[in-house]
């Protein structure tokens, strides 16, 4: 019967040969230098936005909805854009919630 056990570990390998002039042949070296795994990673997920089909249709439905007139009343186009950014923003947000990676998901 066989068993088999998995390591994770974080290692650095560097390797060469030293050249010097007091012999005929190289020697060779080798460095491990490792590191532990860190944990704070996986538990740090960061946060995405869910883009379904479900999600999308309260986007559209949501701008459908949404007052414009206010829109056609500005003088500048500053204002005018501002506000329509302001007001496609909060449906974006709105619509496409910030939501917490799964860590299934965090090894796609």
């Amino acid at each position: 019967m066989t068993s088999c056990v998995h390591i994770f570990t974080s290692i650095d390998i560097k390797c060469g040969n030293s050249w010097c002039n007091i012999t005929d042949h190289l020697q060779n070296f080798v460095l491990i230098e490792r590191h532990s795994i860190n944990r704070d990673k996986y538990d740090s997920l960061p946060y995405i936005r869910l883009y379904s089909p479900i999600n999308i249709e309260k986007f559209v439905k949501l701008v459908e909805e949404s007052d414009w007139t206010s829109l056609y009343n500005r003088n500048s186009r500053d204002s005018t854009y501002t506000l329509f950014h302001h007001k496609i923003n909060k449906c974006y947000d709105d619509s496409f919630q910030l939501v917490k990676l799964s860590r299934k998901r965090a090894w796609d």
